[in-house]
């Protein structure tokens, strides 16, 4: 298991250390003879790792078995008030970018690796800790809590984005329909300036 993992710096990034050979020997042998069962042993760094499982908000159970919380993470650009800054033909190729940029820190992928919309993301490598910990950054992201099947029901950063896009986030980045007149300049006018201004647009109808 040691052997398949892929780097040490991934694995150190969770929170999860590694036991020396020796002490994780010293360790079976001790547990054998104490009749233990069912038992897991493994360094843990747990504000790292809850940070990662839950995000700002383990469980309080963790709180009251360790004596201590998960400090929060660092505030983070509100990515919703840019993307809505952001000119509305723009707004979903910026949504997908930021997300490749969470799915290549969470997965490792490095910078010269091209992900493909449409890929699959396990097909990337993701596991069920990754699973979560992207559903969470993601989720973070965007101030929004996120369902745990997210990442099942939107395998692909395409589906992921449009899913964000428009049914989380409610972006309308439909042109918006444009009229001769602006409503609230024409609410403003006379009935009489309003009636020769309707005047005129038919005759100029009329005249095509």
């Amino acid at each position: 298991m040691a052997a398949s993992v892929r780097r040490s710096e991934e694995w150190d990034s969770t929170g999860l250390g590694a036991i020396p050979v020796d002490a994780g020997v010293e360790t079976m042998f001790d547990l054998t003879r104490r009749g233990a069962t069912q038992v897991a042993v493994v360094p843990v760094e747990w504000p790292r790792y809850l940070g990662k499982v839950f995000g700002d908000a383990p469980p309080r159970f963790f709180s009251e078995v360790l004596g201590h919380t998960v400090a929060p993470a660092a505030v983070r650009a509100p990515l919703v008030t840019t993307l809505r800054n952001t000119p509305r033909g723009q707004r979903r190729a910026a949504l997908e970018r930021h997300l490749e940029g969470i799915v290549r820190r969470v997965v490792g992928v490095p910078a010269a690796q091209a992900i493909a919309s449409d890929l699959p993301l396990r097909e990337l490598g993701l596991d069920s800790l990754m699973t979560v910990e992207l559903r969470n950054a993601v989720a973070q992201a965007i101030n929004h809590p996120l369902p745990a099947t997210l990442l099942f029901d939107h395998p692909s950063l395409r589906e992921l984005t449009a899913h964000l896009h428009s049914s989380v986030l409610a972006f309308d980045d439909a042109e918006p329909v444009r009229t001769t007149a602006d409503a609230a300049v024409v609410h403003a006018l006379s009935e009489e300036a309003a009636e020769a201004l309707l005047l005129r647009e038919l005759d100029g109808g009329a005249g095509l």
